[in-house]
């Protein structure tokens, strides 16, 4: 599960320590097994995994992300299509 496909706010009533490395965040205030928990265990491991990640591949992860979120704006978003296509722009 890629992190963008989680809500972050779901972190707000969590309190985190912080412990040197993304890895080793500790969460105080939830139990084992819970729904909070399991997407806190699935954020870190991705963070664990990205973090390892070559340039390249971040430079190709964020080309992707950037490419879906002009797509979704230019879909979803009046101004944004209005505002694209004045410029003779369209994402793609």
């Amino acid at each position: 599960m890629a992190y963008d496909e989680l809500h972050a706010d779901f972190l707000q009533p969590v309190t985190l320590v912080y412990r040197g490395s993304v890895s080793q965040y500790l969460c105080v205030q939830i139990t084992t097994g819970s729904d909070l928990g399991k997407k806190l265990e699935a954020i870190l491991r991705w963070f664990e995994e990205t973090e390892k990640w070559s340039y390249e591949d971040l430079l190709t992860y964020q080309e992707e992300r950037l490419k879906a979120l002009v797509s979704h704006a230019y879909e979803t978003v009046p101004y944004y299509r209005e505002k694209m296509k004045s410029l003779n722009l369209s994402p793609g």
